[in-house]
């Protein structure tokens, strides 16, 4: 019975799968690990690993989710209020500079300038050279001219001796964005005021050309040679009595004022419909471009002037305005005032003003005109229409009134050949040079709220001084 037990094919084949096993782990005891140290040290964070992937997996698929609703909600608002468009024109802009891409896609470039909704931008595309400029000059501490630094040889002079004096100065006139930007030529000039006498002195260098949008530093030398000045006859000769010699270095150069101005428009209709639900008429405006709103009621809206001596003003009443005009033919006011710029204060400039104005320019989009019949401008001679706009030039009789200052008044212009009087001088230093037209909408490009810019050019010879102070005394004889 034990024996056929023994026997048994099942229990034979248990007894010889123990042995093969015990054999196995007895040489796996030998052999010592197959498997890689770092699968074993693995194995007691697996529960915190596998937790981790399924983590990071559904975040990433919430994340996904929410950037396709993004997307689509982005989509959607885009095409609203036409982000789109401008997104499309600022790659434009950047794709501008690679070469032959205006080859490629010539139609671009004749993108609209006139946003739908004013609450995204002013312009779609970057073609408007004047607005840039008056952007780029807002940081520009560089702009403009200063005196650093004057001085002379000595305090104290004989009247029989030379007299010398210097100036030291930096100059900065803005470089036209797109524009034209030959060199500009700077004037340099002096003069000496004692006892009622004024007497020209010898300056060197008598001009300089410099380069537009580049900072150019100058130093200019006055010198009035022996016996030019007198001396009053009851002055006494003493330290403590002398005669002071005022010399005056002079500067004439040109510069340009650049402005823009906002112009919103809309339908008749919904403007009327505004009034009669009493709507704001500039509705969904963001703080941006709101700033140039000074009057919602009446319309008012402010333009942005470049940095420079003089402020150049573009203005009206009434906006937004509608197809049909506030005047007689469908036309609207528009003012044009070219002032002394109250945030312009180079350091160590006593005085300026306007010494003549060359012209005056305006651009305005293709859609509207300017009454030429009546206004102070008629259309300029440029050709603008690359950058789908109309140009217009201030008439020659308004420009030879505005540069008629010192006449009219009765004032002697010059006190010697070259150098205006302190009268005149001061006359047209406090001097509103104004002018105005009118404007009409010729077709409009959207019935909802959309806005664009008027943009205008001064350019003029400016001028401008500083004083240095010295004393003059005879020369003493030996009796």
């Amino acid at each position: 019975m034990a024996d056929k037990e023994y026997d048994d094919p099942y229990w034979r084949t248990t007894a010889r799968k123990g042995y093969e096993g015990a054999r196995r782990v007895g040489g796996a005891i030998a052999r010592g690990p197959r498997t890689d140290i770092r699968e074993i040290i693995r194995i007691p964070f697996a529960p915190v690993i596998g937790l981790s992937k399924w983590v990071l997996w559904i975040i990433g698929v919430v994340l996904a989710i929410v950037i396709v609703v993004g997307i689509l909600i982005f989509v959607v608002q885009s095409g609203r209020q036409g982000v789109t468009d401008i997104a499309g024109s600022r790659a434009y802009a950047f794709l501008a500079e690679i070469p032959g891409f205006e080859k490629i896609f010539p139609a671009i470039k004749e993108a609209s300038e006139v946003v739908v909704d004013p609450s995204s931008a002013i312009v779609k595309t970057s073609n408007n050279d004047w607005k840039s400029t008056v952007e780029a000059t807002e940081t520009d501490d560089e702009l403009g001219l200063s005196f650093t630094h004057l001085q002379s040889n000595r305090d104290l002079y004989f009247t029989t001796e030379i007299i010398e004096a210097s100036a030291s100065l930096a100059i900065k006139v803005p470089k036209v964005e797109g524009g034209d930007n030959e060199a500009s030529r700077v004037t340099f000039g002096c003069l000496g005021e004692t006892n009622g006498e004024v007497k020209e002195g010898m300056i060197t260098p008598k001009e300089k050309v410099i380069s537009k949008g580049e900072l150019t530093f100058v130093d200019v030398k006055c010198k009035f040679p022996e016996n030019t000045f007198t001396i009053e006859s009851g002055v006494v000769q003493s330290n403590n009595q002398l005669q002071s010699l005022k010399i005056k270095f002079f500067v004439d150069y040109d510069f340009s004022s650049f402005t823009f101005w906002p112009v919103y428009t809309k339908s008749d209709e919904k403007i009327r419909e505004d009034r009669l639900l009493g709507n704001d008429p500039f509705e969904n405006v963001n703080d941006k471009i709101s700033r140039y709103i000074r009057d919602r009621e009446k319309g008012i809206v402010a333009s942005e002037a470049s940095k420079a001596p003089m402020r150049l003003i573009l203005g009206g009443v009434g906006q937004p305005y509608g197809e049909k005009g506030a005047g007689e033919e469908g036309f609207n006011f528009l003012g044009v005032s070219f002032e002394k710029y109250g945030r312009y204060a180079p350091s160590g400039v006593q005085g300026g003003t306007v010494r003549e104005i060359k012209d005056i320019k305006l651009r305005i989009p293709e859609n509207f005109a300017l009454n030429t019949g009546e206004g102070d401008f008629v259309e300029s001679n440029d050709d603008v229409s690359k950058l789908n706009k109309k140009e217009y030039m201030i008439k020659k009789e308004e420009l030879a009134k505005l540069n008629s200052r010192c006449e009219r008044l009765g004032i002697k212009k010059e006190e010697l050949p070259g150098y205006l009087s302190q009268k005149c001088f001061d006359a047209l230093s406090d001097e509103d040079f104004t002018t105005s037209t009118s404007f009409r909408i010729e077709f409009l490009e959207a019935e909802d709220l959309s806005v664009t810019e008027f943009t205008a050019r001064a350019d003029y010879l400016y001028e401008t001084y500083d004083t240095l102070l010295v004393n003059l005394r005879r020369q003493e004889t030996v009796a």
